[in-house]
């Protein structure tokens, strides 16, 4: 009788771990693989990316001081829909930023950094603008002034990307609630 028992239990266990892994499995984010693109970003373009894409951007942010500035260690960029788009209604923001663990981008030679970025969310497919921008400069150690800031911001020009994410269909605005 016991020995009953234990072999049921055994394999409602058995077949419960199986569920749960193929679950897991399931819903597991998709890794970068070889269809894993890169996709360059500038002014008055929006380029089509997807989930695991990563989008470059060569950007001078004109650093005052600029002479401390070595590299610069994060990026990010908030980028959101038009407001037509969303009918007034609250839309999630696409945040794109560097990958950690996070590692220097160095200047170029004409004072552009080439910055990479992962597209990591899932989000509304649409086309989406940057609205904010935020980096994390790597300071010379004999620096001690204020953080230097950047005079030129992303924001200042029209760099969109057309996010399609063929795993999680657009939205009705109507319906986000």
């Amino acid at each position: 009788m016991i020995r009953k028992i234990t072999r049921r239990w055994f394999l409602l266990c058995l077949c419960c771990i199986q569920a749960g892994y193929a679950f897991a499995q399931a819903t597991e984010a998709p890794a970068a693989t070889a269809s894993t693109r890169t996709v360059a970003i500038a002014p008055d373009t929006c380029p089509v990316v997807h989930p695991g894409d990563i989008v470059t951007l060569d950007w001078n942010p004109g650093y005052d001081p600029a002479w401390p500035v070595s590299s610069v260690d994060g990026f990010f960029l908030k980028m959101k829909r038009q407001p037509y788009v969303t009918h007034g209604h609250l839309d999630m923001p696409l945040v794109l930023w560097t990958p950690l663990p996070l590692h220097p981008f160095p200047a170029l030679a004409n004072g552009f950094f080439h910055i990479e970025m992962k597209v990591r969310e899932r989000r509304a497919s649409g086309e989406y603008y940057v609205v904010s921008a935020e980096d994390r400069p790597h300071l010379s150690p004999d620096y001690s002034g204020p953080r230097p800031r950047m005079t030129h911001s992303p924001t200042d020009a029209r760099f969109c990307v057309n996010y399609q994410d063929t795993g999680n269909p657009p939205r009705s605005p109507d319906h986000d609630f």
